[in-house]
């Protein structure tokens, strides 16, 4: 599934969250940690709009037992640093430390055109097969793409 918004206009990029959620819920075990898969698309989606104006692309990778959302921009990259900021009312760098807490291998890698891509495995597991409709539940090859446009040398 793809979704067009421009990385600027963060309020278009809200209209995401919905659809990612539904995609997870309708594939994900009813006893899956939906509320802190859903924080941790809005840091990620959030840093992008904050720190990456341009083109992103979101990509949700299932092909075992939990999701892999992937996160790649056109920004100046920057290196992963998951604890929490020095000064105590520090305004930024809590974000990845959340993502960190809550999701688990945590890495971003700069990308060889530009920009990073940034994954987290989510706290989400696949529903029971010989339970779930099979309509929901998809192959080894299950992937969501949401793109802000079509992003040479960004392939999930």
């Amino acid at each position: 599934m793809w979704w067009s918004f421009a990385a600027a206009e963060a309020a278009q990029a809200e209209f995401l969250r919905p659809a990612f959620m539904a995609y997870l819920r309708a594939r994900g075990a009813e006893d899956s940690d939906y509320d802190s898969a859903e924080l941790i698309f809005g840091e990620l989606i959030g840093n992008v709009v904050r720190h990456a104006p341009g083109p992103i692309a979101v990509t949700v990778r299932w092909n075992s037992e939990a999701p892999v959302l992937v996160v790649a921009d056109r920004g100046a990259g920057f290196d992963v640093r998951s604890a929490l900021p020095e000064g105590l009312l520090s305004e930024g760098g809590r974000g990845l430390f959340l993502v960190n807490a809550f999701g688990s291998r945590l890495s971003a890698e700069r990308n060889s055109t530009g920009g990073s891509r940034v994954s987290v495995v989510l706290p989400i597991r696949r529903k029971d097969v010989s339970v779930a409709d099979p309509s929901a539940v998809m192959g080894a090859s299950d992937v969501l793409a949401i793109a802000a446009s079509t992003l040479t040398g960004m392939a999930p």
